[in-house]
Order: structure tokens, then C-alpha cells, then sequence
């Protein structure tokens, strides 16, 4: 119910509004209340206002007036700034909106509204569909009938940010690029992270299907602030960063990228948030046998975590022999007396006293192998597997069990899944893109909020 009188973005006035950027996201006209405004009440356009909407044209846009006022009061303002204009438009009746777009020319789709009140432009555009910019009004003593709307606009206001939608037309946008990307979580994690700590930052999914080099370019050409990356891109968009930190280029995988002069510096949180989800679950990797199922991007994390946490040995097991083969060769680049060893999946499941001498392996496993909705796939079905490791680590997090937790679980056996360590390098990542940083506390609660909506998602699919 109050939705219909929440605007689309807050901003303290019409010269903080990025209109450039509304542009690139593919709107072409405006609509604009006129008192308190772009002005005060029943002033005229002043030196200031004109050259805004002078700036407005330049980028490409076309304008419209859109006033409850009579023609006496809109015609010489209209004149002034060059604009259309709707005289008595009886907003929020949706007929004042719609004779303006269509003086201009242009969509719904294509049109802003801006204005000051909720319950006149706010509320009129909502009813229309269309994008809808909240402005300060410029001059707080206003006639009595609008003194007492702003009663209830406070109170409307107050569930707006409440509900965490505080967003003003100033904010920055991050995103995370993947394909599938439906059940992520990282939006609802930053979306907590942003309301907890008050930042004005949206965080959005960029599926990207094809032509990765010129989605990186294009967000770069939007403004985008920065991104997370993962599958299948974290190895792939190395190639069309300006920079890449020491540690993501020793892993050979980027997940997150941070805005910089002419494009993005590549870095890497899976390795940072892995450790911390490791050390929250009392698990060292120091002195362990590790064996690492898979060979991709979060699994060269891992790798080089084992490597540098001190791990006594690493048996990389992977479909593709080949692709275990170089990770190998790159880890020895960096640890030449590292004791590594390579195997196949099909190796495993056939000749694993032989790959697998010991017992008390620490496994990690690193693929995708087991989300929802394949959540009955296992990467290994050799119960022997499970019978030689002793701890257990799925980076996968939905479901919150999976078959390979299950076997663990069912043999009375340490495991855990992969919702801490997207807490975590999520947590890196934030801070990496805002120079803050975030408390336990903070984290404690995303973790909660996240689990919570697993179970629900989870509820409603059984």
C-alpha cells in the first residue's frame, strides 16, 4: 500500500540529479513541477534555472511543466527555460502526465518525473509507471494546505528509509556480473551491508551472457562504481582490466573489480574470505593434507591459501587433468618446494588408495557442483571419499546441505558451506569500494538476514 507513494530516488534538488547518467540508462524527456522545485513559490525562473535547463538540452533531453497552477503563473515560466508545459494538470490525476509525455514526444518508459511533493508528483507518476525523483522543497515556509500534507510526507518518508529504499539520485551503483545469476545472494548482502552502515550505494545484477569486454566497458562508460565477478567470468575478465593487485594475478582470478582513471583494478576477496570462514569454523589448514576438488576460479583461491597457510600437501582433483595440471605449474611458480599432486575425478571414483593414500584429508570442495537447483548432484559418489577425509568445506551455500555436506554430516564428520565465506569476501569487497569498514556486528547480521531468506526461498520451493 505505501509503495505507491515511495519515490525511485531522493536527491536535496534538481542540481544533484546526474542527468547524464539517467540519459545513458535510456531516459529522453522530464517532467517537472515548477514551485519549490526549480523555484520558490511563485517566483520566476531565475539566471540559474535557465541554464539548467540549458545544460538539459545539451545532453539531450526534452522538458515539460507539469503544474497544478493556472496559465498566468506557467506561460511566462514556461517561456523563460523554453520548455512545454501542462497548465492545470490536477496532478496526481494521470491526465496531466500523459498530455506531457506526449508534447514531448517520448515513452513512459523514457520519462522522469521530478518534484517535491508525494502526494501530487510522487504519488501521480507512480500511478503511470513512471520513474519518479523526490527533491527537497527549496523554501520550507510553504501555504498552509502544503504545510499539512508534509505531515504525513515525513511519516511516509520515515517507512521509505526504514525499509532500507534511501537511495537518492547522487547514488553510487555496484553490481555483480555472472551468468545464471537468478538465485544469487549478494544483492540482499549488500543491499544489507548499504542500509546497516547508511551508504548510499545500489547493488544490482549484471547477467552477461556474451561479449564480457564490451559489458566491462559499457559499465565502466555508466558510471558503475565497481563489481563483483564470478562464474564463469573470474578468469576471463582479466583481460580487460588497466590493473591487476599482486594476489589476484599469484591466483590467476578476479572477483571483484574497483573503479579507477580509465577502467578497473582487478582484485580478489575469495582467498581473504575463505580464511575467514576457515578460522569462524576452527579449521587449519596448517600441516593438513588438503585435497581440492576443481580448478577454476575459487578453487586457485583455495589453492593458494593451502599453499600459504602452510598446508603439509595438496592433491588438486579435477575433471580436466589438463586444467589441474596448470594450476599445479602456477603454484610452483610461487612455492617450488610444495608438495602437489594431481588427479582426476574418474581417478577418485576408481583408483583412490592410489591417489589418495592417507586418511585424515581436509577437503575443500570448489566447484558449483550441487547448487540449486541440481542440489541432488554430488562431485564425488566414491563413499570412500568421504570415509578418508575428516573435514569438509563446500563453498556452495544454496541449499544449505548439500549431498556433499549430507555425507559428511552422515558420518558424524566436521563440515561446513559456503554462506560465511560469501559473508566475507562480500565484507572485503564493500570495503574495498567504500574505504570502510564493517563491523562484526554488521556481518553477524548479514549472515543472519541471508540465512533466513535461504530458508524461506527453500521452504517455498519443497
Amino acid at each position: 500500500m505505501l509503495e505507491q507513494f515511495f519515490p525511485d530516488a531522493l536527491s536535496d534538488s534538481i542540481y544533484d540529479i546526474d542527468f547524464k547518467k539517467l540519459y545513458h540508462m535510456g531516459y529522453r524527456g522530464v517532467l517537472f513541477d515548477i514551485d519549490n522545485t526549480l523555484t520558490e513559490h511563485g517566483a520566476p525562473a531565475t539566471a540559474s534555472v535557465i541554464h539548467f535547463f540549458e545544460n538539459l538540452r545539451t545532453i539531450g533531453f526534452t522538458t515539460c511543466l507539469v503544474s497544478n497552477n493556472k496559465a498566468p503563473r506557467i506561460l511566462p515560466f514556461a517561456k523563460e527555460v523554453n520548455s512545454y508545459y501542462v497548465c492545470d494538470a490536477k496532478k496526481p490525476r494521470k491526465r496531466g502526465y500523459l498530455a506531457g509525455i506526449e508534447k514531448m514526444g517520448i515513452k513512459k518508459k523514457e520519462t522522469l518525473m521530478v518534484g517535491d511533493q508525494i502526494f501530487t508528483d510522487i504519488w501521480g507518476a507512480r500511478r503511470l509507471g513512471i520513474y519518479s525523483i523526490l527533491v527537497q522543497p527549496i523554501n520550507k515556509k510553504e501555504e498552509i494546505q502544503i504545510v499539512l500534507k508534509r505531515i504525513p510526507e515525513k511519516w511516509i518518508l520515515h517507512q521509505y528509509r526504514k525499509r532500507g529504499q534511501m537511495f537518492t539520485a547522487k547514488a553510487k551503483v555496484c553490481g555483480l556480473i555472472a551468468n545464471p545469476i537468478g538465485h544469487s545472494m549478494s544483492i540482499a548482502l549488500h543491499d544489507c551491508f548499504n542500509r546497516e552502515m547508511g551508504e548510499d550505494i545500489i547493488y544490482v545484477p549484471l547477467q552477461v551472457k556474451e561479449d564480457l569486454k564490451t559489458a566491462i566497458l559499457g559499465a565502466y562508460s555508466l558510471g558503475i562504481h565497481g563489481m563483483n565477478v564470478t562464474i564463469p567470468y573470474k578468469q576471463d575478465v582479466m583481460k580487460y582490466l588497466i590493473d591487476i593487485d599482486e594476489e589476484a594475478r599469484r591466483i590467476g582470478a578476479v572477483n571483484t573489480l574497483v573503479r579507477a582513471n580509465g577502467g578497473y583494478i582487478g582484485k580478489n576477496s575469495d582467498l581473504p574470505g575463505l580464511l575467514m570462514l576457515l578460522e569462524m569454523e576452527g579449521i587449519s589448514l596448517q600441516n593438513q593434507d588438503v585435497v581440492l576438488l576443481g580448478a577454476g576460479g575459487a578453487a586457485k583461491a583455495a589453492a593458494y591459501l593451502a599453499c600459504q597457510e602452510g598446508a603439509k600437501s595438496l592433491t588438486i582433483v579435477n575433471r580436466s587433468r589438463l586444467a589441474a595440471e596448470m594450476l599445479k605449474t602456477e603454484l610452483l611458480s610461487y612455492f617450488p618446494e610444495f608438495s602437489i599432486a594431481v588427479c582426476t575425478l574418474g581417478d577418485v571414483e576408481e583408483k583412490i588408495n592410489q591417489y589418495l593414500p592417507h586418511r585424515g584429508y581436509l577437503a575443500i570442495q570448489a566447484t558449483s557442483v550441487g547448487m540449486y537447483p541440481n542440489s541432488e548432484d554430488c562431485i564425488v559418489s566414491n563413499p570412500q571419499f568421504f570415509e578418508k577425509c575428516d573435514v569438509g568445506v563446500d563453498i556452495v551455500y544454496i541449499p544449505e546441505e548439500t549431498t556433499f555436506i549430507k555425507n559428511f554430516k552422515l558420518r558424524g564428520k566436521k563440515v561446513c558451506n559456503g554462506l560465511g565465506m560469501l559473508v566475507y569476501q562480500g565484507a572485503i569487497s564493500w570495503q574495498w569500494w567504500t574505504g570502510k569498514i564493517l563491523s562484526k556486528e554488521t556481518k553477524e547480521k548479514a549472515m543472519e538476514t541471508l540465512q533466513k531468506i535461504l530458508n524461506q526461498r527453500m521452504n517455498r520451493e519443497e
